[in-house]
């Protein structure tokens, strides 16, 4: 390909990258460094990294920071181990019931995030069913504090999440060459 057709079939995506990441990107970052009113951005006034140091110095932040750990060292395993396991078992069914399942592991990308945070704030509702299978499991209500809080969070984001896993490793088992799982069945691989 010629340099001058090269330039022409990257120049508008990177024309895209620059006005839709990198600006924006930039200009928050000058945000950051300044004090200002949220809903107007008048009256800007320079304030260097003081905005940062009153971040690390809050108390919050630190939880939050924590929890988040806490949810890349908890759900990010348990979704590839279950996304994996999933696959594996896709991969086995017959061909013609695989469209059922990818379909249904496909619906937490149709569904928008606010509605799927709706729908689990009613599952766990006093009356919703998730309330309900606790009740029936435990004997007990489902008392919302901040460790049943951030246990429905972490179900939340498994069951947003593991579906991407799934999909991408029963995609890579479909693409796998039949010659060559006989061969690994020949030479005794389950």
């Amino acid at each position: 390909m010629k340099n001058k057709e090269f330039v022409a079939f990257v120049a508008p995506s990177m024309l895209a990258l620059l006005v839709f990441t990198v600006i924006p990107l930039v200009f928050a970052f000058s945000l950051s460094l300044q004090s200002f009113e949220y809903w107007t951005l008048n009256e800007r006034v320079f304030v260097g990294l003081k905005n940062y140091s009153a971040i690390l110095a809050d108390a919050r932040f630190w939880q939050a920071f924590r929890f988040t750990l806490i949810i890349m060292a908890i759900v990010t395993p348990l979704e590839i181990m279950l996304g994996f396991a999933i696959a594996l078992l896709m991969d086995q069914i017959s061909r013609r019931s695989r469209g059922f399942f990818v379909a249904l592991a496909l619906t937490t990308y149709v569904s928008v995030p606010v509605v799927a945070a709706y729908m689990f704030r009613g599952l766990f509702y006093t009356g919703g069913l998730g309330n309900w299978l606790y009740q029936l499991i435990t004997g007990h209500n489902l008392v919302m504090n901040e460790a049943s809080v951030k246990t429905i969070l972490i179900i939340y984001q498994l069951w947003r999440d593991t579906p991407f896993v799934i999909l991408v490793v029963f995609a890579g088992l479909q693409s796998l060459p039949e010659e060559l799982l006989d061969a690994a069945a020949i030479d005794g691989a389950g």
